[in-house]
């Protein structure tokens, strides 16, 4: 992810909210600056237009302030949404990302 990482720190010396090595356990983060501008795969990161999940029931994962206005945008991409918000700053485990359901996982970086 182009100048997604800043320094690489996690707050309060950098921008990171988690370590770098969480991204391993997602399968999509959402790329935005002002507004959202692509998926990025984690293992490949190879790039998906915005309409990529358009019409798709997915796995909605935020450990941040205010998760409604991730859950919000995805919304608005026509994306149907199974919710999961989590606390801010909240230390992911793996159970944290196991569901029945098998829909592609999409999260805040």
């Amino acid at each position: 992810m182009e100048n997604g990482f800043g320094n690489g720190f996690l707050l309060p010396a950098g921008p990171l909210r988690e370590p770098k090595k969480r991204l391993k356990s997602v399968d999509f983060v959402m790329q935005s600056t002002l507004k959202p501008m692509a998926f990025i795969h984690l293992k490949t990161q190879q790039k998906q237009p915005l309409d990529y999940f358009q019409g798709q029931t997915c796995h909605a994962v935020a450990g941040i302030g205010k998760p409604s206005k991730f859950f919000s945008t995805l919304t608005d991409l026509n994306i149907h949404l199974i919710c999961h918000p989590f606390k801010d700053h909240h230390v992911f485990v793996v159970q944290d990302l196991n569901f029945k359901e098998t829909h592609p996982i999409l999260m805040t970086a």
